[in-house]
């Protein structure tokens, strides 16, 4: 029960004002109804302190003609969230998902646009390669923060090289075309 309170509380179901009230006037002088109150009030300040976590099970999921991707468990902390992602390459080809036009290769973005990158995983080093026909699981963290009001409504992959091989035997890597970007919800 209490679990379900807490998460109520932090989604913002229960008014903590309304709960305050609740007890303070329901039992003036019980100083065990306040205590509880306070308990509770102190539980929840510990929860966000040391690395509230939650786990969510996303089951969202984008098709192309070439790439298949699954967002499966996220876990929300206090100063990030991370997401487990199934990535498939369905073509002959080997692919890179992190492509060399940006900074930011993989990231999350809220309804304002405000973008959240990947941080401390493959996506931050260098090239993700994927051989064709090859399936990978990766676990990524993203700069974000728990917050009620300021969710991630999309993941992106901001550059993807469908051919590795012609890209990297390309004169002009710069102007290399064959690539593509996937915005998916989140």
């Amino acid at each position: 029960m209490t679990k379900k309170v807490l998460k109520d509380i932090f989604d913002e179901k229960i008014n903590k004002e309304d709960v305050y009230r609740y007890v303070t006037n329901k039992k003036k002088n019980n100083y065990y109804g306040v205590l509880k109150y306070a308990v509770l009030i102190i539980i929840c300040i510990g929860i966000v302190l040391f690395k509230f976590k939650t786990n969510v099970f996303k089951e969202n999921n984008t098709y192309d003609d070439n790439i298949y991707i699954k967002i499966g468990k996220v876990n929300i902390f206090a100063t990030y969230e991370e997401a487990e992602i199934e990535i498939r390459n369905k073509t002959e080809n080997k692919m890179c998902l992190t492509g060399d036009k940006s900074t930011k290769k993989l990231y999350l973005e809220n309804k304002s646009g405000t973008k959240y990158s990947a941080i401390n995983n493959e996506f931050d080093y260098g090239n993700v390669v994927m051989d064709a026909k090859d399936i990978k699981k990766y676990k990524v963290k993203f700069n974000k923060s728990y917050s009620i009001s300021n969710s991630a409504k999309y993941l992106t992959f901001n550059d993807i090289i469908l051919n590795y091989d012609e890209y990297l035997s390309s004169n002009n890597k710069t102007n290399y075309t064959n690539r593509t970007t996937i915005t998916m919800d989140y």
